[in-house]
Order: structure tokens, then C-alpha cells, then sequence
């Protein structure tokens, strides 16, 4: 873009083939115009689209427990941003629509995770979660808070508990409305030092653990 007080231009306003000539802050400002792509979208490019609005899709309904999962490694962004950025990039490497566990992190930190996570039904609509503490030997981990995650991998709904169970259960049951519909739902979680605070610490949080998919069949 180049400026001028008198010239060739002043006086004169408009268009002259692909230059455009304006007046801004007093001065003559000539611009040319953006050339006009003459096809739509690469192959690569729509898949690039489709991958970042279905990752948004899935981190937007699970908001509020990536927000706490990613706030402590987040630098010059906010949490939600970073989780963008690392599941954008997961999702491209591993990622498939109906299988969240390949791709899905709803955290990332240095703590201690979870030993031998497992997850099953136990009825009424309850989700149970089981760990091992045997190798933790360090009894400042036991009092985390454990933040869980269910998701339907067709509907996107979401059930969370946030630092509802501790680590030194060993378990720890989430309820889900019963439905006459069968799905498939991902379990996920990590564990918590304490509530995040604007002093950045990633060894308050656990990597995200995927703990594994249920069948939820028709009630």
C-alpha cells in the first residue's frame, strides 16, 4: 500500500484496474486489490475446516472441564485456545468422529495419573470408575480431586463430575439420565492438586486418561 500528498492520484478517487485510490488521514492512499481465487477449497484445506469445526464442536460441549484441564500449561492464550491447539493437532494425527478415545485429551499436566483406570456400568443409569492406588506412596496425591468425563460420541452430550470424588476412593460413580435409545459413550479423566490459580503450575493437573467406551443400551 503506498501514500502520498500530491501526485499522479490526488484528486482522484476510486478504481483503475486492479488499484484502488482513497483519501485517509488527508493523504492519497493507493492499494491493490486482492486477487481473486478462481477455484474454492483444496481437498487438504476442506479437511483442515471440517477437522478445527468438529474439534470446536466437541471442546465447546465439554468447556468447562478443559478449561480447568489446560489452565495450568496455557501460555500467552487462554485455556480453551491451548486446548484447540492440542487437540486440533491430536485429532489430525489420530483422530476419527466416533472414536473420542483415539484423539481426545481434556487435560495436560506433569501430576501423578491414574494406575490401572478402568470404567464400567453398575446400573440405574450409573457410570463407575475404578484405579489402583498401589504405587502411590506420596499421600499429597491421595487428596486430589478426580474430574471426570462422559461423552456421547454421536450427540456430543457430556456428564462431568468435577472434583466430586477424591483419588484415595479408588472410585468414583457418575449418573446418567437413562434413555431409550442405545449410544455409545467415552469415559475420560484426570486428576487435580487444587482449583487452578493464575500462577501457572502443571504439576497441579494430570494428563487427560482415556479410561474407556461403554455400550449404553436401549432401558
Amino acid at each position: 500500500m503506498a501514500k502520498n500528498n500530491m501526485g499522479l492520484f490526488d484528486g482522484f478517487s476510486g478504481k483503475i484496474g486492479n488499484l484502488v485510490v482513497y483519501r485517509m488521514n488527508g493523504k492519497t492512499v493507493v492499494r491493490t486489490m486482492p486477487a481473486k481465487r478462481k477455484q474454492g477449497a483444496t481437498a487438504g484445506e476442506q479437511r483442515n475446516r471440517n477437522a478445527f469445526r468438529f474439534v470446536m464442536k466437541v471442546l465447546q460441549h465439554a468447556k468447562s472441564v478443559v478449561k480447568i484441564g489446560f489452565a495450568q500449561v496455557a501460555q500467552n492464550r487462554t485455556a480453551f485456545q491451548e486446548a484447540m491447539s492440542v487437540n486440533l493437532h491430536s485429532y489430525k494425527l489420530n483422530g476419527h468422529e466416533q472414536t473420542m478415545g483415539m484423539w481426545l485429551k481434556i487435560s495436560n499436566g506433569t501430576r501423578l495419573g491414574f494406575n490401572n483406570l478402568a470404567v464400567k456400568h453398575v446400573g440405574n443409569g450409573n457410570v463407575k470408575l475404578n484405579w489402583s492406588n498401589e504405587l502411590v506412596d506420596d499421600n499429597t496425591f491421595l487428596n486430589d480431586g478426580v474430574v471426570v468425563l462422559i461423552i456421547d460420541n454421536k450427540s456430543l452430550e457430556t456428564w462431568q463430575s468435577v472434583a466430586e470424588c477424591r483419588r484415595s476412593q479408588g472410585e468414583c460413580v457418575v449418573t446418567i439420565p437413562q434413555t431409550n435409545q442405545p449410544r455409545m459413550l467415552s469415559v475420560f479423566a484426570y486428576a487435580i492438586h487444587s482449583i487452578p490459580t493464575n500462577r501457572k503450575n502443571p504439576s497441579h493437573i494430570s494428563a487427560s486418561q482415556w479410561a474407556g467406551d461403554l455400550k449404553s443400551l436401549a432401558e
